[in-house]
C-alpha cells in the first residue's frame, strides 16, 4: 500500500481493512511514517507485522518515551530503547532518499 501514513489511526476504515487483510505479507510505503506524534509509527509497524508488536497511542508513548521528549523531539532518551529498536529493525526499512537503494529482503518480508 502506498501512502500508508493515511492508515496511521487504527480506528479508521483503511487501517482496519489492512489489519483484517488475510495477506501473508504486507508492504506499506510512506515518506511520512511519523506524521504528528512518534506513536504514529506503531500502527504502521503492527499493520506490516500482521499482529500487534508495538503498543499504540498513549500506551506507546508511556512505554517508549520519557517525559518531555515530545517537547524537544530528539532531545531526550527513549525508554525500553532496545525493545523498540528490535521491532523497528524487524519491520521497518528506511532509506534516505537514495533511489539506488531498495528494501532489503528478509524472512519477514
Amino acid at each position: 500500500m502506498d501512502e500508508a501514513h493515511r492508515a496511521r489511526n487504527p480506528e479508521t476504515n483503511i487501517a482496519r481493512a489492512i489489519s483484517e487483510s488475510p495477506a501473508k505479507k504486507r508492504l506499506l510505503l510512506t515518506g511520512t511514517g511519523i506524521y504528528n506524534r512518534p506513536s504514529d509509527i506503531a500502527t504502521l509497524v503492527n499493520q506490516a507485522a500482521g499482529k500487534k508488536v508495538l503498543r499504540e497511542g498513549k500506551a506507546f508513548e508511556s512505554r517508549y518515551l520519557r517525559p518531555g521528549i515530545l517537547k524537544r523531539w530528539g532531545g531526550g532518551k527513549l525508554s525500553h530503547e532496545g525493545e523498540l529498536k528490535k521491532h523497528l529493525n524487524e519491520y521497518v526499512d528506511y532509506h534516505k532518499g537514495d533511489p539506488e537503494f531498495l528494501p532489503k529482503v528478509t524472512a519477514k518480508t
